[in-house]
Order: structure tokens, then sequence, then C-alpha cells
């Protein structure tokens, strides 16, 4: 069972990764709605649309963009919002599609757990206001598989281990005052110990 999900999630995922970024390549900035925008269908699997919003005329000292994702339980949407420094396009593809593949099948991961397709255990239970600030929001019992999941689809997609994916996400995603070092390396030995236990060492 546990096959046919991932199989599930990563060929949605990897669907949604391509539209996005045929749309990055087209320059058509704007808001777009998934996948009925670009061929018509309502849906991608198991009911799931996608709000994309992105503009390429961002710019921020050193970096190439700025992504990010979330799930919105109630309407059953990924909501992903992109901006490109055009000065580093096309250069920033390479990691923008490990972070889109990332983001993705973590927010998956949270759809397959609204719609009751994971264990109990797993579903949120705590407000949005009242979940952690810190490192220690990862470790959330609905956050770890959904980490896990986005992290696995970087595994395939650059061919690299998990601690391997672990690190470029923490390079990818945050500085020194978003998540200091120190914290990173205690939830790097938490994230791969709840690796080892679902998936052996790798």
């Amino acid at each position: 069972m546990e096959r046919i999900i991932t199989e599930g999630i990563d060929l949605t995922t990897r669907k949604i990764v391509r539209d996005i970024i045929k749309i990055v390549r087209s320059g058509e900035v704007g808001s777009w709605e998934l996948p009925s925008d670009l061929d018509g269908d309502d849906y991608y699997d198991k009911e799931v649309k996608v709000y994309f919003d992105w503009n390429k005329n961002w710019k921020e000292e050193g970096q190439k963009y700025f992504v990010d994702g979330n799930y919105d339980d109630e309407t059953e949407t990924i909501q992903v919002v992109l901006f490109v420094n055009n000065d580093y396009y096309p250069e920033l593809l390479y990691d923008l599609i490990a972070d889109l593949n990332d983001i993705i099948a973590h927010e998956y991961e949270h759809h397959y757990q609204n719609i009751e397709l994971r264990p109990e255990n797993e579903y949120s239970t705590t407000d949005y206001e009242d979940q952690p600030k810190d490192y220690t929001y990862y470790l959330q019992s609905h956050e770890i598989p959904a980490l896990i999941r986005g992290l696995r689809r970087v595994m395939k997609l650059r061919k690299i281990s998990f601690e391997d994916a672990l690190n470029q996400w923490y390079t990818r995603t945050f500085d020194e005052k978003d998540m200091s070092k120190n914290d990173f390396e205690k939830l790097k030995d938490s994230l791969k110990k709840e690796y080892e236990k679902r998936h052996g060492k790798k």
C-alpha cells in the first residue's frame, strides 16, 4: 500500500513541477490555477488543485529566488508562491526544480493526511498559532512524514543520500538567523533516526 501511495505522490509531484516550470519558462507571470489553466483538467490526483503565483522582477542581494508553499486543508489546495531574480535565470532552475519537488511532495503528504489516507497519529491537532516557532516545528507528528516525503523526492531527483538531501535543504532554505547550525544539527539527528525507522539506513 505504501509503495502505491509513494508512486502516486511521486507521479503527481513530477506533473505539478513540470507544469510550474513550463509556466516559468514561458515568462508569463501572474496567478495560475493548475491544472485547469494549462490543460483544462479540474484537478490533479486525489482532487488537488494548485494555486501558483509568481513574478520575475524580484531583487534580494545574493538570492536567486524565493519559493514557498503551503497546504490549505479547508479548500484542499496546495499554494505555491515564487519570486525570481531574473539576473540568475536560467541557472536558478537547477535548485528551483529541487525545491519545487520538495515543496510539492511535502504539501501533497499533508493532503493525504487531510483526506485520511495516513495513520491518525500523523494528523495535525495543533492550531497554527500554537505550533512551535523554532526547529522543533519540523518534529511534529504531521511534519516529520511530510518533510521526509519531500526530501525523498530530492534524493531520487539528484541520486543522493538522505543526509545530503537534508544538508542541501538547509542551505537552500535557511540562514543562521532563521535556524542556527546548532539547531539544524539537532534537527538532523532526530530526522535521520525517523528516516531510518521508516526506510532503513541509506
